[in-house]
């Protein structure tokens, strides 16, 4: 399932464009976010965390696999 970042933000009580704003730098993300996101999306906060710093846990979620997909162009260079 993809949501948009209207929806993530809608679930998390967020004002529009945060995470538009997160994503382009204008503002800072907070861990206590990440790990809300994380629970919109289902998925643990620490495959947020591995598929942004680009570490491969031995066991995944299926929901990984799409955190990953979602991710991939914001991560920061190897």
């Amino acid at each position: 399932m993809r949501l948009s970042n209207r929806k993530v933000e809608r679930a998390m009580g967020l004002s529009d464009s945060y995470l538009s704003r997160v994503f382009s730098g204008a503002i800072a993300l907070r861990v206590s976010h990440v790990v809300e996101i994380a629970r919109v999306l289902n998925v643990e906060p620490e495959e947020v965390f591995a598929v942004a710093f680009r570490h491969m846990p031995a066991a995944h979620s299926s929901a990984y696999e799409l955190v990953r997909v979602a991710l991939q162009d914001l991560r920061p260079p190897a």
